[in-house]
């Protein structure tokens, strides 16, 4: 009975191990490019084809109007503008002091790119400590999956904990 216990215990630290592991990988999604304010273009170069999104990175509560900053991506060879699309569903990174809003995602070949917004400069010196960043698209389904994925394994690990408390006693 107790090599049964054992065994539960195993598979529940292994669920737990392959349960913080989905997690850890589904939310590392780094910045490609990270624009400052006080540039008015920076280069970058997409690898892999696919979808990218683009962040707003600012104080909490200190932004007011993403179109202000009319920001534009075009391709740097062929000077092929992007068209941006709006997040239908804005996903929010929030911290102590900065917060992250996705705003818009757009579809990108491999090549290099440049990322550039033109707003006036009375609107710049106003959001000074804002970035605009781009990083790959993550879809809600995929989202959605993952969140359905970790409870399901949860639910798994509330049941092994049963089990074994059960058996223990």
């Amino acid at each position: 009975m107790n090599t049964i216990i054992y065994i539960l215990a195993l598979i529940l630290i292994v669920l737990l191990f392959i349960c913080s592991l989905i997690v850890i990988k589904f939310f590392r999604n780094k910045a490609i490019c990270e624009l400052s304010t006080g540039i008015k273009k920076e280069e970058f170069i997409i690898r892999k084809g696919g979808k990218y999104s683009i962040w707003i990175k600012d104080k909490r509560y200190s932004f007011t109007n993403i179109r202000d900053l009319r920001i534009t991506v075009a391709n740097k060879n062929t000077g092929e503008k992007k068209s941006l699309e709006e997040v239908f569903y804005r996903y929010k990174g929030l911290g102590v002091i900065w917060r992250r809003v996705e705003i818009y995602c757009f579809q990108a070949d491999e090549g290099e790119y440049i990322i550039s917004f033109e707003s006036d400069e009375r609107f710049r010196e106003f959001i000074f400590n804002t970035t605009i960043q781009v990083r790959k698209y993550i879809s809600i389904y995929k989202i959605a999956l993952v969140i359905f994925v970790v409870q399901f394994i949860l639910l798994i690990i509330s049941i092994l904990l049963i089990i074994i408390f059960k058996n223990y006693n």
